[in-house]
């Protein structure tokens, strides 16, 4: 049918590949400790509105989900960088396709991790504050 030419190409070579696969596990884990963060802050506000609709949109753009990271203008470029979405999205789709290579893979695997220890310490420590205050009713 001719539609060969639209399939997904493998990554480029075994690293590649690894790369994507441990980015993909660490974006799952970044993603999960974000999400816990996230509800751990619904309890302390008094109607959860306002974080369920901002946060995610701002993980949507910063993670590279509507528009690749590095189609975005130059001088933003230094912040999209560290920011901590770019492990959601854009950063494992980026080792698949061979735009990251080599220990340039490493660096961002590492920047992947530090974000996810970062984020579930600020759960625990969130979530820890809670529960000193939480007061449950009802039966």
């Amino acid at each position: 049918m001719g539609l060969q030419q639209w399939a997904l190409a493998p990554p480029p070579d075994w690293m590649a590949g690894i790369g994507f696969l441990f980015s993909q596990i660490l974006g799952l884990l970044l993603a999960c400790a974000m999400t816990m963060l996230m509800h751990v802050v619904l309890v302390w506000s008094i109607s959860g509105d306002g974080i369920n609709r901002i946060f995610p949109s701002i993980a949507l753009v910063l993670s590279g989900n509507i528009l690749p990271l590095p189609l975005f203008p130059d001088w933003l470029q230094g912040f999209l960088e560290l920011q901590p979405f770019q492990g959601l999205v854009d950063v494992p789709f980026r080792i698949y396709a061979g735009n990251i290579t080599g220990n340039d893979i490493i660096i961002e695997l590492m920047q992947q991790l530090v974000w996810t220890t970062i984020f579930i310490g600020w759960g625990y420590w969130a979530l820890n504050r809670v529960r000193r205050r939480l007061v449950v009713q009802g039966g």
